[in-house]
């Protein structure tokens, strides 16, 4: 067992007694190190919040709209009642569901998401965004008549995505498009719909997320 100290050395150098308070050569009083095990863990916490607050290459991460939480989570809610349901028609009806509650969402303000690409379509852009497993796509419901695709005309909104990448952080707004009062869902299948469904958009500005 290691031996007890019983003494304290002071800042001038001279060695006292534990039980002494003060210096016997320069009066100064004896360090408080109590103090490091309150101010150190404090310290420590407030710290750790910090990073917390930021993402894997160290960039503060921008808290999402409560709106687009909101929609995200009534997605997953989505999955977890289809993956339950007892047979296919009634995955099939809760998807419609679904789409038709997500249509309060008309208007987008503000919200964010990753590029997974930029493409030129009928002489148009293309663009589509990963909002988390979840996808908002500018371009073409050939069935419904439908066209979200950029023009050249809106000059401002397509030099912005002429410079975008993939996996460029941005914002962006716009609205839904929306057919019998219900949101327009791009995929092939049903299962895609469910897994990883994407929505026809109408983007009003698109920039890079500054990080």
């Amino acid at each position: 067992m290691a031996e007890s100290v019983s003494y304290w050395i002071c800042s001038c150098g001279k060695s006292n007694f534990k039980h002494v308070k003060r210096c016997s050569a320069c009066n100064k009083r004896r360090p408080r190190r109590w103090l490091l095990f309150v101010v150190l863990p404090i310290a420590l916490i407030l710290l750790l919040a910090i990073l917390g607050q930021k993402n894997g290459d160290g960039a503060v991460k921008t808290p999402l709209a409560a709106e687009q939480q909101a929609f995200l989570s009534i997605i997953e809610q989505s999955r977890t009642k289809i993956s339950e349901a007892p047979n296919s028609l009634a995955a099939s009806e809760e998807l419609g569901q679904r789409d038709t509650g997500l249509s309060e969402f008309a208007n987008v303000v503000g919200w964010q998401g990753v590029v997974l690409g930029v493409q030129k379509m009928q002489g148009k852009g293309g663009i589509s965004i990963d909002l988390g497993g979840t996808n908002v796509v500018a371009g073409v419901h050939l069935a419904y008549e439908l066209d979200t695709l950029i023009s050249p005309e809106n000059a401002e909104l397509f030099a912005e995505i002429l410079n975008l990448k993939r996996g460029d952080l941005v914002v962006f707004s716009g609205r839904f498009a929306q057919r019998n009062g219900a949101v327009v869902e791009l995929s092939y299948t049903g299962a895609g719909s469910v897994s990883s469904p994407e929505f026809l958009f109408e983007f009003s500005e698109i920039s890079v997320l500054d990080q």
